[in-house]
């Protein structure tokens, strides 16, 4: 394909663009994001569905005043799932830094949750503050302030001293911290990444919010640790090339970071946004799925989600409609909400923190005396985008693009809502052009891994290549995430 584009940068390129197969491998999940696996449909509409926010937001607060995170407790860090026990890495300040425009202000926080709502601020004694080190600082070897620290628990590392690994921004860049607990950490090494397209003075930055994460879908080993970062091109805050976008970077040890050579990879004319401040992505299925902030001209940032399946060529899921929305007008997330690195999966459910503020960063407010809080928003297992029945109507149907294997009925759960009490139904064959070939039991039951049983089969005697499909129907108040090859 060749792509053109104008302005400043200008320019024609080639490039490729990854068009799905539908093997019916172990794992291989289907989402309705791109509708890339769908051929046909009749009777049914395609539904968002945004995130729910915990009604006791924010659920990590900001200290006592006179504490060293009296300021802001943000959720520009991390939170992992580790052993049955939720543990924050977090970014604070107090508000004296704050008022003193944050200098040398930022560190970082540990916190600890049994069921990641009710969080705890363990005592330390790391780092002094005013006198004493009775305190939840994360000693980083500050320099002279650091904080976002992306913090990865890598089962892969065969050396126990660097199970944890941490990038953690400070004033002179990055810097990779390991530690054999998430307690205590090295000192770390400064990473360097090339110079960053459009300039920049720092070759060790990745820019004030960033995503980190280890891609398994990766073929590529210098290339399986990502981050995605937000850079502003131009030369100034005036400047009309001052424009946040995001950037790809790629790395096989965390230290040593190449940029993509198509930075910006996402740009904010792709959608309805004027600058996107950053985008946290992570893979659910075979998919990249992101969130990102979509500023408009005030910098009000509800959260949007886009999806890519090369982890490169992004595209906007409903454009405009966000995943995490404002807070109503007065509320502690009104104006400015960002996500942690990366969400955690609970059970059936995705659980994604994030960071919170009553006004807008924009031009109408300093957003220097901003208080920042950090709250939860949730959502089921791939519950983005759903089919379900139209209006008007009772039933409707898809099928899938073809099969690459045809030799019997593939073993399928789905993941689906509205069918307990006979409230609604869905019904999956196989077919062979419109010849069915399998029938699966009536679905009658919620879930996000419900069994498909086939009851009968009258086998495939060597079909045409590319004719085998699945075909699911739906009625009544069925909705359809998705479905998996088990």
């Amino acid at each position: 394909m060749a792509l053109a584009t104008r302005g400043p940068d200008g320019g024609v390129y080639f490039d490729t663009l990854k068009v799905p197969g539908l093997k019916p491998a172990p794992g291989r999940r289907v989402l309705f994001l791109d509708m890339q696996e769908v051929s046909g449909l009749k009777g049914l509409r395609r539904s968002f569905h945004p995130m729910r926010k915990h009604p006791g937001n924010p659920v990590l607060r900001t200290g006592p005043p006179g504490s060293w995170d009296d300021g802001r407790a943000t959720a520009y860090g991390e939170i992992l799932l580790d052993d049955g026990r939720f543990r924050m890495w977090y970014s604070g300040t107090d508000r004296t830094s704050l008022q003193e425009r944050i200098s040398g202000g930022y560190r970082v926080g540990y916190a600890e949750s049994e069921d990641g709502i009710r969080w705890v601020k363990p005592v330390l004694n790391q780092v002094e503050y005013k006198g004493s080190t009775e305190n939840n600082i994360v000693d980083f070897a500050y320099r002279p302030n650091g904080h976002w620290a992306m913090v990865v628990n890598d089962e892969r590392e065969p050396d126990p001293e660097k199970r944890y690994k941490a990038l953690v921004d400070h004033s002179e860049g990055n810097r990779l911290h390991y530690s054999v607990d998430g307690y205590r950490w090295t000192e770390g090494v400064l990473v360097n990444p090339n110079r960053l397209p459009g300039g920049g003075t720092n070759p060790g930055r990745f820019g004030d919010r960033r995503n980190l994460f280890y891609d398994e879908l990766e073929t590529n080993p210098e290339r399986r640790w990502k981050v995605f970062g937000r850079h502003c091109f131009g030369a100034g805050l005036l400047s009309p090339r001052y424009t946040r976008r995001t950037c790809r970077y790629w790395s096989p040890d965390l230290i040593r970071w190449t940029p993509d050579p198509q930075n910006p990879i996402l740009q904010p004319r792709a959608g309805t946004e004027v600058e996107q401040h950053a985008m946290s992505v992570w893979i659910e299925g075979q998919l990249y799925v992101g969130l990102f902030d979509a500023w408009d001209a005030l910098q009000l940032s509800p959260q949007q989600l886009a999806m890519s399946r090369d982890g490169r060529h992004f595209v906007h899921v409903f454009d405009g409609v966000p995943t995490v929305e404002l807070g109503t007008s007065g509320t502690w997330d009104a104006g400015w909400i960002s996500p942690a690195n990366l969400p955690v999966q609970v059970e059936d459910e995705l659980w994604l923190y994030y960071s919170g503020g009553p006004v807008s960063i924009g031009p109408l407010h300093d957003w220097i005396d901003l208080p920042m809080e950090t709250g939860l928003a949730t959502i089921r297992q791939d519950g983005w985008v759903s089919l379900e029945v139209a209006a008007a109507t009772d039933s409707g149907w898809f099928t899938t693009i073809p099969l690459a294997e045809d030799s019997h009925p593939p073993d399928l759960e789905v993941n689906a809502e509205g069918l307990s009490g006979d409230a609604g139904r869905i019904a999956v064959e196989l077919i062979d052009a419109q010849e069915v070939l399998a029938t699966g039991e009536v679905l009658n039951q919620d879930g996000v891994a419900v069994p498909v049983r086939w009851t009968s089969s009258q086998g495939i005697q060597r079909p045409m290549p590319g004719t085998v499909r699945l075909r699911f129907r739906l009625a009544g108040q069925a909705r359809l995430y998705g479905f998996t090859f088990r």
